[in-house]
């Protein structure tokens, strides 16, 4: 893939917003393919989480802590990408 492509693909991650009617569900799909879309875009799973939590509103972050039983960033980035599936 293009160096320049693959810089418009982890600018567009980094960037990504819920949409003013997007549920969580929504989002996540819309996420995990815009992911899925660039698997050479060098994020670590833990920072494609954080990007992702950090989009979500404070009522589903503290739903996601709840399902993880603690904080998103507590456990490991695996059984949060669980949690979040």
């Amino acid at each position: 893939m293009l160096a320049r492509k693959i810089s418009t693909y982890r600018r567009q991650i980094t960037l990504v917003k819920t949409g003013d009617d997007e549920n969580f569900n929504e989002f996540r799909d819309r996420f995990q393919r815009l992911i899925s879309s660039c698997p050479q875009n060098g994020y670590t799973l833990k920072a494609l989480l954080e990007y992702f939590d950090e989009r979500l509103n404070h009522f589903e972050q503290r739903l996601l802590d709840i399902v993880c039983d603690l904080s998103l960033f507590v456990v490991t980035p695996t059984l949060a990408k669980e949690a979040i599936n």
